[in-house]
């Protein structure tokens, strides 16, 4: 198992920190050479020297993942630098908080060029690539917000819900080539991005790690999910044990969306 991506070349968008960075760091464990893409060129540096100092093979870019130019030149890099393209994690995501009243045109098209525009990016320019190597994998995230929701997210479950219906044609296109592509819809993961948004949920009576705690108590197994989940996840779909499975999305939450809004007395 530590060697089940010898081989194989695989490009990992947000992958500076959070659920990128752990998946990078995780494929490279088991023997893959790993292109990373982020606009934080500092903590993509630092992703790059954890895992080229454990030993393992990664090339970081910086890029704007919303962004035809950027992922053009960062897709060519990494296949230049490994000789091909295997796999494609699209883990970057952000989030905007607003009604439709309140929430800017620009916050509305950050959402979707970080979100969704970026899947269509880095399937444009590496599914080619795929092509040529006979058969790979593409892992989009979605949320699990793109089949319930809250209030104040209005672009960000537009952005997620679009993420689940692009996954279905992207894997109807490319059936015939070997290329699987399947979206991942995690509840809530302790990951930076969260815990701003904890933050901004805290108030006088209530600390960020109070809100974290909170929503873990939201979720049945009460806890929230880790990034090392996504990488396991991730790990298993890309795999030939994963190879009759493609064109669906696989919810990872410890149960949160198996409830209804109201309990049963006890």
């Amino acid at each position: 198992m530590a060697n089940r991506y010898e081989g194989k070349v695989v490009l990992v968008t947000g992958a500076g920190k959070g659920m990128g960075e752990s998946i990078a760091q995780n494929f490279a464990k088991e023997g893959a050479a790993v292109g990373l893409l982020d606009w934080d060129e500092t903590a993509l540096k630092a992703n790059v020297k954890a895992i080229t100092d454990a030993g393992g093979k990664a090339l970081g870019v910086k890029a704007n993942v919303g962004l035809l130019v950027d992922v053009e030149k960062a897709v060519k890099e990494i296949v230049e630098e490994f000789g091909g393209l295997d796999i494609i994690v699209n883990a970057a995501g952000i989030i905007r908080y607003g009604t439709a009243e309140e929430l800017s045109e620009k916050d509305w098209d950050d959402l979707m060029n970080v979100n969704t525009k970026a899947i269509f990016l880095t399937s444009k320019f590496g599914i080619p690539h795929i092509k040529k190597r006979g058969k790979g994998c593409v892992l989009n995230f979605s949320s699990v917000q793109a089949f319930v929701s809250q209030t104040q997210v209005v672009g960000y479950t537009a952005s997620k819900g679009a993420v689940i219906a692009m996954t279905r044609t992207l894997a109807m296109d490319h059936a015939a080539d070997q290329i699987r592509v399947i979206a991942i819809a995690p509840g809530s993961t302790d990951t930076p991005m969260l815990r701003q948004g904890a933050e901004q949920a805290a108030n006088a009576n209530k600390t960020p790690d109070d809100v974290l705690r909170q929503w873990a108590k939201d979720h049945p197994l009460g806890r929230l999910q880790t990034p090392q989940d996504m990488a396991n996840l991730c790990l298993f779909l890309a795999s030939d044990d994963a190879s009759a499975i493609t064109g669906t999305s696989i919810t990872i939450d410890c149960g949160l969306t198996m409830q209804v809004a109201v309990a049963l007395e006890q």
